[in-house]
């Protein structure tokens, strides 16, 4: 495609809601703790038998800029980090490039689904002396989806602990570091905050839309402190017998966490966030507006049967995951898409205020940069 008809390309994507790639799956081998909720309830209505196969799957990047998991405009090989290094300011707006980005978007969402517990883990901050020129701290927060009877994650320790006693109990390998977290059941709808320093892990039976802040052109570190003591073989497949386990930075995570401080019900209540719950004048819309991050604003909008709104951003822009339902999107310059459960849309600033409406009910999670002003009406 030559310069002038990518360019064109490019005016006309940026018009309308932008679909994208349905299946932008990390491969089992980085995510051997994978459940099938993420094939077999989100995707499922919108993936062909050919990708339905092998169930299993971990990690689900539904917007990226990352190059190893690149988001696609839907039906297309267009990457999204080549349409905002075109288009940078009509997508991201001039706001969010000047004050918050560097010129470059740094939201990364992932929608993640558990089978087994994660590793305990801690993200450093960007100025940790450990990271190397190349990396980033990546600090996140949790919206959970889905939850077995029981579920929950782990945030920080069930009683207070130096950082030599942690290290020997995780040195030990005939102790379990289990009975040391501190564990937190959940439901859907919880909210968790995890800047920097925390130590966490998600468990078991949990299906969740994680929003990351990485900085574009680095990837965002993560520092393991304990794995349930798993072994792995070469694929990446558990293998107690044989197989060996992965890594630790036990040095690296020991030094910015505080393991005599982050304990209990209060530390991980300093993290949860609760929304405040509210409806649109007369219509049957609702929303569940959670308090704002260090790098992102989360919105649940509910739409019950024949509602419609309209969603006006000013200095942002707005990515799109669709949990119930089905949805229809109408740009200001009236270019509509369709947007069914479990896919994900990016609304450029260039194409808002939108028009969306459903004839059935439909939730829809929205994600803003902190630079943004939104309004529903």
């Amino acid at each position: 495609m030559n310069t002038a008809n990518l360019d064109k390309t490019f005016d006309n994507i940026i018009k309308g809601p932008i679909l994208l790639s349905i299946d932008n799956f990390t491969e089992l081998s980085r995510t051997p703790w994978g459940g099938v909720r993420i094939k077999q309830k989100y995707k499922k209505s919108i993936l062909d038998q050919k990708t339905k196969q092998d169930v299993q799957v971990g990690e689900s990047w539904e917007f990226s800029c990352d190059p190893q998991f690149p988001s696609l405009v839907k039906g297309t090989d267009i990457r999204i980090a080549d349409l905002i290094m075109a288009r940078g300011k009509e997508i991201l707006s001039t706001t969010y490039i000047e004050q918050a980005s560097g010129g470059h978007c740094q939201l990364l969402v992932k929608l993640l689904d558990t089978a087994a517990p994660l590793s305990l883990q801690v993200h450093p901050d960007d100025s940790d002396p450990a990271l190397s020129e190349l990396e980033c701290g990546k600090p996140e927060a949790w919206l959970i989806l889905d939850s077995d009877p029981g579920a929950g994650v782990y945030l920080g320790f069930s009683t207070s602990l130096t950082k030599n006693e942690l290290r020997n109990i995780i040195n030990q390998s005939d102790e379990s570091l289990e009975k040391y977290l501190n564990f937190i059941r959940v439901q859907p709808g919880d909210y968790f905050d995890i800047p920097a320093g925390v130590p966490h892990a998600i468990g078991p039976g949990l299906t969740l839309l994680e929003p990351q802040r990485v900085l574009f052109g680095k990837s965002g570190k993560t520092y393991r402190l304990w794995d349930w003591g798993r072994k792995y073989n070469k694929s990446g497949q558990p293998d107690p017998e044989s197989g060996v386990e992965r890594q630790l930075h036990l040095d690296e995570a020991l030094s910015i966490i505080e393991p005599s401080k982050q304990v209990g019900q209060q530390f991980a209540d300093s993290l949860r966030k609760c929304p405040k719950i509210s409806k649109i004048n007369d219509k049957r819309v609702y929303l569940k507006e959670y308090p704002i991050t260090s790098f992102c604003q989360l919105v649940v909008i509910t739409l019950e049967q024949g509602e419609s709104i309209e969603l006006d951003v000013k200095d942002g822009f707005t990515v799109c995951f669709l949990t119930k339902g089905k949805m229809q999107i109408t740009s200001k310059y009236q270019v509509t898409a369709e947007l069914i459960m479990g896919q994900s849309a990016l609304l450029a600033d260039y194409s808002i205020p939108v028009i969306i409406s459903t004839k059935e009910h439909t939730e829809a999670v929205m994600m803003f940069p902190t630079t943004a002003t939104y309004r529903v009406r």
